[in-house]
């Protein structure tokens, strides 16, 4: 009765185990990216975000904050419709974007292109892709996405 006790309480460890492994993996991806996209929702610590929001206007908008004060990196900011494979960029040196004033941290705010009309039932996400070699390669970080 012990033994099968003891193996039934260091299998529940073992599970307990892995499901805060799994939480823990779902707030660091969430690190990067508000919970909807919104830009209102983003950690202001990480070196990167992405973020979509409606504008007031109704259109929406894709933004970006990098951590980066230099021009020595390249950033593109991406607004991408996931249910057509469409994409709109806007791309800038790092420290050409514009200096935080809001207490977000210590980089640049990059706002990012805007669609006028999105189209109803679409899905769509922002990207932040951040290149130190040219465009060569890029370090993406994703937002999280949402559905007009």
């Amino acid at each position: 009765m012990r033994r099968y006790t003891f193996k039934r309480a260091a299998s529940m460890l073992g599970a307990g185990a892995m499901l805060a492994g799994v939480v823990g993996l779902a707030s660091a991806s969430s690190a990067v990216a508000g919970g909807n996209g919104e830009c209102s929702e983003q950690n202001w610590d990480a070196p990167a975000y992405a973020c979509v929001q409606w504008e007031a206007d109704g259109s929406l908008s894709a933004h970006g904050f990098t951590d980066y004060s230099d021009n020595s990196c390249t950033v593109n900011v991406v607004l991408k419709d996931m249910t057509t494979n469409t994409t709109w960029t806007r791309s800038e040196g790092c420290g050409s974007g514009q200096p935080d004033t809001e207490g977000r941290g210590s980089g640049f705010f990059h706002a990012g292109p805007s669609l006028g009309t999105p189209t109803k039932g679409h899905v769509y996400r922002g990207e932040v892709q951040v290149s130190w070699d040219g465009g060569a390669h890029y370090d993406t970080t994703v937002s999280p996405s949402i559905t007009y």
